[in-house]
């Protein structure tokens, strides 16, 4: 019976996932999270934390390009002896994406640039100290989307962008992230 279960599970796998497939000229949104880590110019370390975003992208007739918007929240944080910093910042960028692959499965590389709005509080002997800021952000990303049927997809990828103003001045993200998407 435990047999007839698996074999039933793997049989009906197979045959949702032959059917899913990515649509040309549809519009993909994205719902995603994941790991981030950040090197700041002034700071010795590498900070770690958190990234979670969306995006909405049109697709090209084509297939192979994408273009759209995307809204991610990022929280980092620096423990050191002399106190603790969280920077949090809200990225809003424009994107592009050139995917590869079949129907079941796209690759993707993609480009973004926009601006993005910070916040920093820093907790130290000599007390708290907190600011805003805004600047520009610049970056790119290699990921997968995997469609499990016509309308819903999974996505893995590595996004670094690029972040200047007046706290990170060179700040580099670097970002992990997995996500589930939708296709209408």
């Amino acid at each position: 019976m435990k047999k007839f279960i698996l074999l039933s599970i793997v049989f009906f796998l197979t045959a949702t996932l032959s059917f899913a497939q990515y649509e040309p000229g549809s519009k993909l949104v994205t719902l995603q999270g994941g790991w981030s880590l950040m090197g700041i110019e002034e700071s010795s370390n590498s900070v770690g934390g958190f990234e979670t975003g969306a995006s909405f992208e049109q697709t090209s007739l084509d297939g192979k390009w994408a273009y759209g918007a995307a809204l991610s929240f990022v929280r980092v944080t620096d423990e050191t002896s002399n106190g603790k910093s969280m920077y949090r910042t809200t990225p809003i960028t424009f994107q592009g994406k050139y995917m590869l692959g079949g129907s079941g499965t796209k690759y993707y590389f993609q480009g973004n640039f926009g601006f993005h709005n910070s916040t920093i509080e820093r907790d130290g002997t000599l007390g708290t100290l907190q600011n805003w800021d805004y600047g520009i952000v610049l970056g790119g990303g290699v990921g997968i989307h995997k469609f499990l049927s016509d309308k819903v997809y999974v996505t893995v990828g590595y996004n670094m962008k690029w972040l200047q103003n007046s706290y990170y001045k060179e700040g580099l993200l670097h970002t992990f992230l997995g996500g589930l998407g939708f296709q209408f």
